[in-house]
């Protein structure tokens, strides 16, 4: 079984959400969907070390729910909390989700582990089924590809830049 670090991205704003609370701290039940997210995941695949990027006004907040999770500061973007998170990353491969997706299915994981040597870095997408228009001019849209989380990576292609990795979409 290969070792994998989960990222849990948590440290966003929640802006496009507009309600009062973040969505990461919206409860089921007593949980935060923060938490339901991270564990739902490690219930379908034992990661090897679970990290959860928080802002650092709720991190000491966050820490009291869990004692084996690693809590990083998230940064000031998706790519920054994603990057810092990194840091503390020494497996070689790492699967990035987000809260806001906290069903994820068993069968997805299993496509994209199914995957993990074909490419540097292996994502779902949905594909577009909507006409697509860009500065007037209409796109193919089977050319285009909603990417979603969960994100199956090879760690050191993860840190590199993104114009040097290689994708493949499932």
């Amino acid at each position: 079984m290969p070792e994998i670090t989960l990222i849990m991205l948590g440290a966003g704003s929640s802006s496009r959400f507009n309600q009062r609370v973040k969505k990461q701290w919206l409860r089921i039940e007593e949980k935060p969907l923060w938490l339901v997210a991270t564990q739902n995941l490690q219930r379908l695949f034992p990661f090897t070390h679970v990290i959860v990027t928080t802002t650092p006004d709720e991190m000491f907040y966050a820490q009291k729910f869990s004692n084996t999770i690693t809590f990083v500061e998230g940064g000031t973007s998706r790519q920054a909390s994603l990057n810092n998170a990194l840091l503390h990353v020494k497996t070689p491969y790492v699967l990035v989700s987000d809260i806001a997706r906290p069903c994820i299915e068993q069968e997805m994981l299993v496509r994209l582990f199914a995957e993990m040597e074909n490419a540097d870095i292996v994502v779902p997408y949905l594909p577009v089924v909507d006409t697509v228009v860009y500065e007037e001019n209409t796109i193919n849209r089977d050319a285009i590809k909603l990417i979603q989380t969960p994100q199956l990576s090879q760690t050191a292609s993860l840190k590199k830049s993104p114009s040097n990795r290689r994708y493949l979409y499932r």
